[in-house]
């Protein structure tokens, strides 16, 4: 911590230095703001000295030093702790539906969205979004896809589909009736099935030919299901 480090060096600073760290105690919450030349000239200590006192310090230069300084801020430091929780928690989802993630039944649903004529995309409320945008992504690399929000229109337009298509269906819950409902009827028409769901047992992901697995936590479902999404259509080609 900077201040620590200060105290520890006090009896080795200069008179500039002195000065410096006199200003920089009594301003901190402005210096945080300032460039190396601004602080130099309200302090009234020379640029280079600044730089020197920081590496005397122990940071890289003056940059480096105010980024130290800014940790003092109390807004920043609820600010840092936050971001902290928050990466930590999408950083343990990330890991979880990758080791959810079973390598055979990856490579089995690329096979059957490659070799499908059509697709159709289809999601429970929680997954809307991110069916939306891996419908659009298919779009982009010239696969037939169909995506509707509404399932009784979706199923009219998939009325004429066969074994040689693919569903692919997103929810967290896995409980949707409806969804389920029209992944069933999909399936007596051998319509290949690939759900991505979370890995808690659900009706879904019991009912589909293939069920790819994300983290459980709802907080971070769409972190979840895009790195499944992103995953299939990065392989696709």
């Amino acid at each position: 911590m900077i201040l620590a480090k200060i105290e520890e060096n006090r009896e080795n600073f200069t008179k500039s230095e002195k000065k410096l760290v006199e200003y920089i105690q009594n301003n901190s919450h402005k210096v945080m703001n300032y460039n190396v030349m601004e602080l130099s000239e309200k302090s009234e200590v020379s640029a280079p000295s600044i730089v020197r006192f920081a590496k005397k310090l122990g940071y890289d230069g003056f940059l480096d030093m105010r980024i130290a300084l800014n940790r003092l801020s109390p807004k920043n430091s609820s600010i840092e702790k936050f971001y902290s929780s928050t990466i930590e928690l999408y950083r343990s989802s990330l890991l979880n539906t990758l080791n959810f993630i079973d390598e055979e039944l990856m490579k089995q649903a690329l096979e059957i969205i490659r070799a499908s004529g059509r697709i159709a995309v289809l999601a429970s409320e929680d997954s809307e979004e991110t069916a939306r945008n891996f419908y659009k992504n298919l779009l982009k690399k010239s696969k037939k896809a169909v995506f509707e929000t509404d399932l009784e229109v979706l199923e009219l337009l998939i009325k004429d589909f066969s074994k040689n298509d693919s569903m692919v269906v997103f929810t967290h819950h896995g409980e949707d009736f409806e969804v389920l409902d029209l992944l069933k009827k999909s399936r007596e028409k051998e319509i290949a099935v690939i759900a991505v769901t979370k890995a808690e047992k659900n009706s879904i992901g019991l009912n589909s030919d293939i069920n790819l697995q994300t983290d459980n936590a709802e907080k971070t479902l769409k972190i979840s299901q895009n790195v499944i999404a992103e995953t299939i259509l990065d392989n696709l080609l």
